[in-house]
């Protein structure tokens, strides 16, 4: 009695964890084919087409060793920014289909780069808003094991405003990365409250 007790007060302590703990899964890739989750494109871009020395690439991964949680697919993104042409930087975006991010407390996301080819263990993620209106984030610290990036909204929400957000921007700059070209994975993109 005791045990069944303890048992249904644990049930219910996870039943009101969840109720504070909302979130909303933006992309996972493990379809391996676009939109997202939330039906948006996303894709590499480059500064310059004509520029064929500076490029970011994106294609699915399913080598197991490689994958988040070692099942279905991880976005790898091929990135160089070694170019004679100034400035140089090109990177990932991603649409978020007008989502209102004045709720949401954190975007959250795993990365790994690969010890292979390389990696660069910082980058900018940027926040566009359906005016332009930028919010951006440094990220440090990427390593060839998965790692979870946490990101707080709070003070980019009250900043501008944010109830219509147009795409999310990963960006390769040749001045703050740490190694000119690479590979990095991506996966299990997230908001939280």
């Amino acid at each position: 009695m005791k045990r069944a007790l303890q048992l249904l007060v644990l049930i219910l302590m996870l039943r009101q964890t969840q109720l504070f703990c909302e979130y909303l899964k933006i992309a996972d890739f493990d379809r391996g084919e676009k939109p997202n989750l939330i039906s948006g494109d996303y894709g590499a871009w480059n500064r310059t087409e004509w520029d064929r020395t500076q490029f970011c690439s994106e294609d699915f991964t399913t080598d197991p060793q490689i994958v988040y949680a070692g099942r279905g697919c991880s976005l790898s993104l091929y990135y160089d920014v070694d170019s004679p042409s100034p400035p140089v930087y090109n990177g990932f975006w991603m649409r978020l289909e007008r989502i209102d991010l004045t709720g949401w407390k954190y975007l959250s996301f795993f990365i790994k780069g690969d010890e292979e080819y390389g990696y660069t263990s910082s980058f900018e993620i940027q926040i566009k808003n359906i005016q332009g209106k930028l919010a951006s984030f440094n990220i440090d610290g990427v390593t060839s094991d998965w790692q979870q990036i946490i990101i707080p909204l709070d003070e980019m929400n009250e900043k501008a405003d944010f109830s219509e957000t147009y795409e999310m921007l990963l960006v390769f700059d040749e001045r703050y990365v740490t190694q000119k070209e690479g590979r990095i994975f991506i996966d299990e993109f997230y908001l939280y409250r």
